[in-house]
């Protein structure tokens, strides 16, 4: 016995159980009571940044400024920054004849110069924060060292001696 073909004009794929169409045109059906394709217009929106002409891909923005607000939001969620203006400024705030290098408008060397700061302290915290460990490992060993030697002591002082 043949299987049972599908009743949508051109198709030759065999009908689902219990229906006489395929699992593609019952959906369609189902959808858009059609066998058609649904044709859907391109939507062509510009991305609502200034200056930018690019095609919007989600919130009214072009894939770079979609992404550059994202990773914001995501980092301000953790707490690592405050969330930047979309753009930065034309002019350093710190140095009005520089160009601004950062979205918070500092130039170029104020950046690196707070950049370098922060790298410092942090590896200044790491330092401490080692020295701290490997004095407190070297405590707790002369304290175990300590109490193992007093309890041999105590073990070898309760043994009776042999006599000769």
């Amino acid at each position: 016995m043949e299987p049972k073909l599908c009743k949508a004009p051109g198709c030759a794929r065999p009908v689902m159980k219990g229906c006489a169409l395929c699992a593609t045109h019952e959906g369609r059906w189902r959808r858009h009571k059609s066998f058609d394709l649904p044709v859907k217009a391109p939507a062509l929106k510009v991305c609502s940044v200034p200056d930018c002409d690019r095609v919007v891909v989600a919130h009214g923005l072009c894939p770079r400024h979609y992404m550059v607000d994202y990773n914001a939001r995501k980092r301000a969620q953790m707490g690592l920054i405050k969330p930047p203006r979309v753009g930065r400024p034309s002019r350093a705030t710190c140095h009005p004849d520089k160009p601004a290098y950062h979205t918070d408008g500092r130039c170029y060397t104020c950046y690196q110069r707070d950049y370098k700061r922060k790298v410092r302290a942090a590896a200044r915290d790491v330092a401490r924060d080692v020295a701290r460990d490997v004095a407190r490992d070297a405590a707790r060993d002369a304290a175990r060292d300590a109490a193992r030697k007093a309890t041999q002591e105590a073990a070898g002082a309760s043994e009776p001696k042999e006599q000769p």
